[in-house]
Formats: C-alpha cells, structure tokens, sequence
C-alpha cells in the first residue's frame, strides 16, 4: 500500500496528467490569450474611459497610442487635445495643433480648442487676433469667447460695451456675464487712499485693506519708537544717540507701512481680479 502511494505522487506518475489539463486549458482560454490589449479598440476604448472619468493625464497617454495607430483619426486626436489642455499641459496641446498645415484654417472644433488653449495660456492678445480672423466660427461661437477673452484681459469697459451690442444662445454666456456683473459690484481698494491714510495715522491703510494685524503692528511699532525717539531727545537734546536710533527705526517703519499700504491695496485688488479670472476659465474649460 506504501509503495502504491508512493507511485501515485511521484513526478513521473504526475507528468501525464498535468500536461493533458494545461493543454486543455490553453485550447479553451485561446480566443482570450490571442486579444491584444493594446490594439486600436482597446485602447480607444479605454482612453474614453479615461477621459469620461476625468483621468485626462492617463487619458492622453492612452490616446497618444491611438493617434499614433490611426493617425487618420480625428476624433481620436480632437479628444487628445482637449486631454492636455484638462490636464494642464497646454504646450503638448499647441504642439499637437500644429501638426495642420494651416492653423488659421483649423476646422471648427479644432479652432474652439486653439481658442481656450491661448486664454489658458495667457496668450490674450494673439487670441483676440485670431478670433477677428477665423473665418469657421459662428456668431455664437466669436461672442462667447470674445467676451471671455476681454474679461481675462481686464478689459472691462470693452467688455460692458460687448455685453450691450451682443448675445448668443450659450448659457456659459450668461455665466461670463455674471463675472463681468460681480467685477462691477466687487469693492477694490484704491492704492494711493491706503498710502495717505498711513501716512497720517500708521497702519490705518492696512485697517483699509482688510489687514488688521499688520496694521495694528505698524501703528504699535510706529509709534512706540517714535515715543522712544521724543523722549530721549526731550532729555538729552538734539545730541542724544537714543533719540537718532529709535527716531531712524520709526522713520525706516514708517516710510515701509506707507509703501507696504499702497501694495495692500494692490494685493487685495489683485486677489478679487484672480478669483474672477479663475471662474471665467472654469465657465470656459467646462464647455469640453
């Protein structure tokens, strides 16, 4: 009985068996083994996954194999464009436009991408050029993103004359027009307000700002170096070395909280400006 069970589990005694069962297994797992992964389909397939999950990083590498397969694809290399852009990579956008003959004869959907790629790109100007010369947008199309361009351009009044001469059937256009409506009613601060008033009452033009800490130190630091400065000249005269240190230490931090008053003022117009620009963007690069 031993030596059968030692028959039984030896190597040899296996051999026949395991190779019948893998040959099996191989026979019918064929059709799934013979698939290629990274075939047009699949990765088609897949990269729209990609993209529709908002993954446009992965996306575009995906796609990148499918426009290198089917170059003639260009749905494939629209939605590569628009994957970089997503993702932030707007100079692998650019380059991929440039790949047309003529990019100021782009189609259609192509010319909408050039388009948000430049206001992403800060490329203002140039965009405001093309827009006047691009031949295949429709009038909806030219007013949206004139619009937006002179919102990201600061370009307000020229904005508000547009709003009253134009229109389009986009909702996205109303949205630009509630930033151009929020800009009208944000509260900025004027730089040379804030500059006088701390130089009559230090720190007072950061309290203007919104920054009541830095203002309250200025007005503190200020003035106690300034009592410094008084008193030791009160009492030692106009030689007293006290009296010249802390009277140079409050004129040094008095002529800074003028000047760092005006750039408050600057900072906190800015910011408001900044915030504007990025929900435009967000209406813009939405519309994917």
């Amino acid at each position: 009985m031993i030596l059968l069970n030692k028959k039984l589990f030896s190597p040899v005694f296996l051999t026949k068996p395991v190779i019948i069962i893998f040959l099996l297994f191989s026979v019918y797992n064929a059709p799934a083994l013979s698939q290629n992964l990274y075939d047009y389909e699949h990765s088609l397939k897949f990269a729209s996954y990609l993209f529709e999950t908002h993954q446009y990083k992965l996306a575009a590498e995906e796609l990148e194999r499918v426009v290198f397969i089917k170059p003639e694809d260009t749905a494939a290399k629209l939605k590569l464009i628009k994957s970089y852009r997503l993702s932030g990579n707007n100079e692998a956008a650019y380059n991929h436009l440039k790949t047309f003959n003529n990019i100021e004869k782009l189609p259609k959907e192509f010319s909408v991408e050039y388009i948000r790629i430049m206001l992403n790109s800060e490329d203002k100007q140039n965009c405001k050029s093309y827009l006047s010369s691009s031949k295949n947008l429709n009038t909806d199309d030219y007013n949206y993103f004139m619009l937006g361009t002179l919102i990201l351009s600061n370009k307000w009044d020229e904005a508000d004359h547009y709003i009253q001469k134009s229109n389009t059937s986009y909702s996205s256009y109303n949205s630009l027009i509630n930033i151009y409506n929020e800009y009208k009613n944000s509260h900025f601060k004027n730089p040379f307000i804030a500059a006088s008033m701390s130089a009559m009452i230090p720190g007072s033009g950061k309290f203007y700002t919104g920054r009541w800490r830095d203002g309250a130190v200025a007005f503190l630091f200020v003035s106690l170096n300034t009592w410094q400065a008084y008193r030791a000249f009160n009492k030692n005269g106009i030689n007293s070395i006290y009296g010249w240190i802390f009277g140079t230490i409050s004129l040094t931090f008095y002529s800074a909280n003028i000047y760092g008053s005006y750039k408050s003022a600057l900072n906190f117009n800015k910011k408001i400006l900044n915030n504007l620009h990025e929900k435009t963007l967000l209406i813009i690069n939405s519309d994917n």
